[in-house]
Order: C-alpha cells, then structure tokens, then sequence
C-alpha cells in the first residue's frame, strides 16, 4: 500500500499498465481521425478523392463538382446499419463511409419510351462506400 499518494512509483507503475490498452487506442483513433495513413490503409485525403471519382461512375455523371465531401471511418456493419442494405462487404471489414454534395444525372441506358423529351434524373446527394485498406469503390447510392 501507498501512503505518499500519487508520488508512489509502483501504484504510478500499475496505472500505466492498467490503461496502456486503452492509450493505444486512443491514439491510434486520434491517427485515422487526423486523416493520418496508416501503413496499409486509404488515408483521409485519398478517400475524398476516390469518392469523388466513385460518384461518376457506371450510370452517374458530374453536372456540378461536389460542394462538400464528408468521410467517415467505419466498419462496413456500422455503414449498413445506416440503410445500405446493399453493401455486400464483409460486417468488419474497415470502409470510408463518404457523403458528397453536388449535381449529377443519370447517363446512357435506354431512352424514355412515354417522353422521349424527357429532362434526366437529377441527383444532389451522393454516398460511396471504400474499401479501407484498397479503395475500391463498394458501393455508390445517390439521391435527390
């Protein structure tokens, strides 16, 4: 037992020891939130930029250049739990979750048979889902 308080190096030393898990991770939260790459994953920049690229991608093209991109880091469970009940990733693998403001439309696919006169589907809200570790686009959702 120690009677000097905090002075005392043994209980100081089993404090460190207790919560060294727990600044472990702390740290390595504060790293993937400050946008630091961590060896073998996307970073924060590169993932504003591959969901940038993933928006005008297959059927979607940029009329206005995104306004704003929001990344989040996240399990791809986390990310379904948010409504992309489409997502077919594995529930823990580590995904940017990327929301972006902008214009896009619907390009190419079969003209509309009813009015061929028609204005395209406009979108101005654009969510993609990366792979964290390789960027590949996983997913890409747009809306209204």
């Amino acid at each position: 037992m120690c009677f000097t308080g905090w002075i005392c190096k043994r209980k100081w030393a089993s404090d460190v020891t207790r919560w060294r898990g727990v600044w472990f991770l702390f740290w390595m939260l504060a790293l993937v939130l400050t946008g630091c790459e961590l060896i073998g994953f996307v970073g924060e920049a590169r993932a504003r930029e591959l969901a940038s690229k993933g928006c005008n991608s297959f059927r979607l093209e940029e009329v206005q250049p995104p306004t704003q991109i929001r990344v989040e880091w996240m399990t791809a469970d986390a990310a379904k739990k948010r409504g992309l009940v489409n997502l077919s990733a594995e529930p823990n693998t580590l995904v940017w979750f990327a929301n972006l403001e902008g214009t896009w439309q619907i390009s190419g696919g079969p003209a509309f048979v009813d009015n061929p006169n028609r204005p395209p589907f406009i979108f101005h809200h654009c969510i993609v889902v990366l792979d964290g570790k390789t960027g590949d686009v996983l997913m890409t959702h747009a809306e209204p």
